[in-house]
């Protein structure tokens, strides 16, 4: 468009740079401009989708004049269109003044076919449309190729008025700016298919079009400034020519060759990062199929477990003959063995999933081990074994998990006690170092026949018996106590085992930490009798225990079986501490929780989770739901008392 509107310029005052480009050379005669121009309009409407009925009037223009002036040609009259905007002074064709070439008429009464086939949009009318195009193309081309060889012949047809150079740029330019229009419809997808065809297209097209151009300007200057004669002028034109298409044909390999490299090792590429994508995503969903099985395993274990222990608990204190006590003394015991095989196997599952995480708050060090000892003088009593533990009489507070130091403490004394017939267990501990990070050592030691070679030399590993033919546990005892010292810096190692007996020692530097406020300590003033307290907990059996347990702390609780009956009680009446199971029908514990906490009755109510689900996942989302503690089942006595007193 831009270039019809120079050329008109260019007649209009007499600028031969705009009509012809070269002085004496056949210059774009009016009506070409004018055709030129409406075939830009036309692409400005094809671009933006508009409405195609203005397309094909516009597409009329060219097909029309095209075609008349080419009537004028064979019928050798006029009709007057050559005289519609200027006349060409120069023509050499006084009946026909400013009158177009015959192949210039040609291409266009074939690109008004083209533009109006181009105008629909189904697949046969484009691939006609770009056919038509394409002898448009190849006779500017070969008219472009005459300029820069000097042949008359092949940009004019006998003695009619021949193709002016930037008519033929025009063409050459206009063709496959229409076929662009549709990339992906037609025979011109076909260059755009595959990455090596777009390549190709985007490396050869543009030097091999406009190297004849610039080469024939460069020449014409050249002969004009009498340089060297017209035969040199070609035959350098050839030459130059061919070594461009050497040059083009050689890069054009290279980098060929270069992307076929590229594509390739894109391509194992990707294939091996779908390969680690779909492994990660295959271990992802193993990962969380182990996680819920696990999880399942525990609730599944610890709901029954509750109440086997729980009721124990309760038989113990009723009226009982000795024989009875022996009883419910070993399903205490067979519960708690249970419990502690349940625990390691969760435990080491956790640790070989990379799950496994500590909990890292302040305690009390010399109480906590005598609450630790005081769990396992009822397993030393029936052996007659004298279990040991001095204390120090320094309250020392530490930074670290209590529950998993308690862990490991608690499988070396199980294991000092149950592989000793006879004599004493002895648990120290101390502090070796009063820096900020105090080395702390706890050692048990036992007076039994120690451990065999053959044992020894498994002792820490998964599955492996403590000792051989008595062990009777999971095997996994020592070998999790090593990864949980590790883990928090230490280690348990074996000091050493002979006749005399076996020395094992866990090791871990931790942190002072500052004693927490009398506010976050539980109370021992025995103000819980008073207290209102709502269970949520659907299983009758856990309902039975945690009424024994309250009832023995002066507590008279009420139950809820589901989330829904429990927010119905809490609407009714305020409750001072909620124990709020996880998993109940209806309405859930999770859910229960956080329709409470947007309730103007539930906003300050204290939560507690009681529940089988012992995974730290499960912890965080109780307290993500607005629960304030979380306690695990199976429950202890002593455990429920220290939670009263704390939130009460």
């Amino acid at each position: 468009m831009t270039i019809a509107v120079l050329n008109w310029i260019g007649w209009k005052f007499e600028i031969y740079q705009l009509k012809s480009v070269v002085k004496n050379l056949s210059s774009m005669k009016a009506n070409t401009a004018l055709c030129f121009f409406a075939c830009g309009l036309w692409m400005l409407i094809k671009l933006r989708d508009k409405a195609m009925i203005l397309g094909r009037i516009l597409a009329m223009v060219p097909l029309l004049v095209g075609g008349l002036t080419l009537v004028q040609y064979a019928l050798g009259i006029s009709l007057g269109i050559d005289e519609f905007f200027f006349t060409d002074s120069t023509t050499q064709f006084p009946r026909s003044p400013g009158r177009m070439g015959t192949n210039t008429a040609t291409n266009f009464l074939l690109i008004g076919l083209a533009l109006l086939f181009l105008s629909g949009s189904s697949k046969r009318s484009i691939i006609v449309g770009q056919l038509l195009l394409s002898p448009v193309f190849l006779i500017g081309f070969i008219a472009l190729l005459g300029y820069a060889y000097s042949l008359e012949k092949t940009h004019g047809l006998v003695s009619f008025t021949s193709m002016a150079i930037h008519t033929t740029a025009c063409f050459l330019v206009l063709v496959p700016s229409i076929c662009l229009l549709t990339p992906r419809r037609g025979l011109v997808r076909l260059l755009g298919r595959t990455a090596q065809s777009r390549l190709l297209s985007r490396l050869f097209l543009p030097p091999l079009l406009v190297a004849p151009l610039l080469l024939s300007y460069v020449r014409s200057r050249a002969e004009r400034a009498e340089m060297f004669a017209p035969e040199i002028g070609i035959a350098l034109m050839m030459a130059i020519s061919t070594a461009i298409s050497f040059v083009v044909a050689l890069i054009a390999i290279r980098l060929m060759n270069q992307h076929l490299q590229l594509t390739r090792q894109t391509y194992w590429a990707n294939r091996k990062r779908d390969a680690i994508r779909l492994e990660r995503e295959n271990a992802d969903i193993e990962e969380k199929a182990r996680a819920e099985f696990l999880a399942m395993v525990s609730h599944d274990i610890r709901t029954p477990l509750n109440g086997i222990l729980g009721l124990a608990d309760l038989l113990q204190d009723t009226r009982l003959d000795e024989k009875q006590r022996d009883w419910i003394r070993s399903l205490r015991g067979s519960g708690q063995i249970l419990m502690t095989l349940v625990n390691d196997f969760l435990d080491f599952s956790k640790m070989e999933a990379g799950r496994f995480t500590l909990t890292i708050e302040p305690f009390e060090l010399e109480s906590t081990i005598a609450d630790l000892a005081s769990l396992y003088y009822g397993m030393a009593e029936p052996k007659k074994i004298a279990l040991t533990v001095p204390q120090t009489g320094q309250a020392k507070w530490l930074m670290g998990d209590a529950v998993r130091i308690r862990q490991i403490v608690g499988n070396l004394l199980s294991n000092a006690i149950k592989f000793t017939d006879k004599g004493s267990v002895t648990l120290r501990y101390e502090l070796r170092s009063q820096k900020e990070n105090p080395l702390l050592v706890i050692a048990v030691i036992d007076s039994g026949s120690g451990i065999s070679d053959e044992a020894r030399s498994t002792l820490f590993q998964a599955y492996a018996p403590t000792n051989a033919g008595r062990s009777g546990g999971s095997g996994l005892g020592l070998a999790i106590s090593r990864s949980l010292a590790r883990a928090m810096g230490g280690e348990v190692e074996l000091v050493r085992s002979d006749k005399n007996g076996t020395e094992f020692r866990f090791s871990a530097n931790l942190p002072f930490a500052d004693p927490p406020k009398p506010a976050d300590l539980p109370r021992e003033d025995g103000t819980t009798k008073n207290v209102r307290v709502l269970v949520a907990e659907d299983n009758e059996v856990n309902q039975t225990v945690i009424q024994g347990y309250l009832k023995k702390l002066g507590i008279s609780p009420v139950f809820a079986n589901d989330g829904q009956q429990a927010l119905q009680m809490m609407e009714a009446t305020q409750y001072d501490l909620i124990f709020m199971d996880v998993h109940m029908p209806v309405l859930g514990g999770i859910e229960t929780t956080k329709l409470l906490r947007t309730k103007p009755f539930g906003q300050k109510a204290v939560i507690i989770a009681l529940t089988a689900n012992a995974f730290s996942e499960d912890i965080r989302k109780c307290k993500e739901a607005g629960m304030n503690d979380f306690l695990t089942k199976p429950v202890r006595l002593t455990e429920l008392e220290t939670m009263l007193k704390k939130w009460t």
